[in-house]
């Protein structure tokens, strides 16, 4: 029987990847000006690039949606509230929205001594759950419950994520030769390697995979690659932006908190 982590996963593998190179090199990388975004070069894409999920919103219509949503957030402005003589206006507290994140340490389940387990420990992955928070509160969107664990993955379905950055075999094994426990809104897998990338997000999806030695801040990867399952696109005119590859920038723009946000209700909605 398929597991409720393996049905979230029925869309098309495209890849949206944070590169494993220096920031004066992030437009010449495979995948981001030699290749569409979201395709590894040599294969093939699957399917067309729509949502497989019944009932899903075409993506025209939630562009639109997320437009008007920007729009009408930028013509509005703040609501000032009145602070009394001498004090200055303040805008109303914006909702904190809760979404349960889970993160898993990755070891190879086939052989201990192949170098392709994550060298993290549960109790670092915290950490970087928790650096992870501190950088999306600037949104108001909390993650919680956090979850953390261990999990055996078969060697062959690791070499594949670590040679040629191909998580299929990962999903498709899902439920069958390895178990995800406690799956969150939005899950995170902490590997050892990933085809040469800091981390990637499978399109359509609401998983990603972060390496042991990226060549930026462990909870800016992950950050990063929550951006895109949130609905977020690359940013390329700031290095301190948390879209803007390669970097360790964690800003979010005004905007880029409103179209998260509504991703992000999205994914709980439909969860």
């Amino acid at each position: 029987m398929a597991s409720r982590f393996t049905m979230w996963m029925t869309t098309p593998i495209h890849r949206d990847r944070e590169p494993l190179i220096p920031p004066d090199a992030v437009f010449v990388a495979a995948g981001d000006d030699s290749t569409p975004p979201g395709v590894v070069p040599g294969r093939p894409r699957s399917g067309d690039g729509k949502s497989r999920r019944s009932g899903a919103v075409s993506p025209l219509v939630r562009r639109l949606t997320i437009l008007m949503l920007v729009l009408s957030s930028c013509a509005a402005g703040p609501s000032p509230v009145d602070g009394g003589a001498g004090e200055p206006a303040s805008t109303p507290a914006r909702e904190e929205i809760r979404v349960p994140l889970s993160l898993y340490v990755v070891r190879d389940g086939g052989d201990a001594t192949s170098g392709l387990s994550s060298a993290r420990t549960t109790e670092e992955a915290r950490v970087i759950a928790d650096d992870i928070g501190a950088i999306w509160a600037a949104a108001d969107i909390v993650f919680d419950p956090i979850r953390v664990h261990e999990i055996d993955v078969p060697s062959d379905v690791l070499r594949a994520i670590s040679e040629s950055l191909d998580a299929e075999p990962f999903f498709a094994q899902v439920g069958r030769t390895f178990e995800v426990p406690d799956p969150g809104v939005v899950t995170g897998f902490l590997v050892r390697v990933a085809g040469g990338v800091n981390g990637f997000a499978p399109t359509g999806g609401r998983v990603f995979f972060v390496v042991d030695e990226p060549t930026v801040h462990d909870e800016r990867v992950s950050s990063h690659e929550l951006g895109h399952i949130f609905g977020l696109r690359h940013a390329f005119d700031d290095p301190g932006r948390l879209m803007f590859s390669g970097t360790n920038g964690t800003s979010l723009s005004a905007e880029e908190q409103v179209v998260a946000r509504y991703g992000l209700e999205g994914l709980r909605v439909g969860g």
